[in-house]
Parts: C-alpha cells; structure tokens; sequence
C-alpha cells in the first residue's frame, strides 16, 4: 500500500535550537520576580527558516525549590506548531498562566 511522510522530504533530518532565560527578583520575597525568555530554533525541513518564541511575565513565589506560578505574554513566529502546513508560518500573541514545578 505504501508509506505517507509526515514531511515534505525524507532526509530532512536536521533541527537546531537554543533559549536563554532571565528573572529578576523584587527586594521583598512576598512580591515575586519578573521573567523573560527566548527560544530560536530552526529546521531543515523548513529550510533553516527561524522560528522564534519571546515570553515575558510576572512570576511567584521566588523560592526555586517550590510550585510557582508564572503569568505572562507569549509572542511566536514560525513554523505551524500543528506541523501540519508546511507552506504557511503562524504568527500570534498569547497570554499563559503556567505552573513550575
């Protein structure tokens, strides 16, 4: 019956990536921190096309050994992150309420 590639060519293996993280913490522990983050990353199937993901937030408690909350904005540009249309890049603005833990 044959096989269905779940990419536009066979021997697109290739994906790199990299992020960096920042906080910042207030002077009082009770008030929490601030956050930002990036991620770039790139694929061969999409040839080498960037990707790139900017979050930016407010985030609670400070103690890194606990559950914490983080609250914030999420900017993407790239590729589908369905990975179902490969000719069209997505671009949007989100707002998160995510858990560390």
């Amino acid at each position: 019956m044959g096989s269905r590639q779940n990419k536009p060519n066979a021997d697109a293996w290739l994906n790199l990536q990299g992020g960096l993280e920042l906080e910042y913490y207030f002077n009082r522990p009770y008030l929490g921190g601030l956050f930002s983050a990036a991620n770039v990353s790139v694929y061969q199937a999409n040839a080498f096309v960037p990707n790139i993901s900017l979050n930016v937030g407010y985030l609670f408690p400070q103690d890194r050994g606990k559950c914490r909350v983080r609250i914030g904005l999420n900017y993407y540009n790239g590729r589908p992150l369905s990975n179902q249309f490969y000719n069209r890049k997505e671009k949007f603005i989100a707002f998160f309420v995510a858990l560390d833990v």
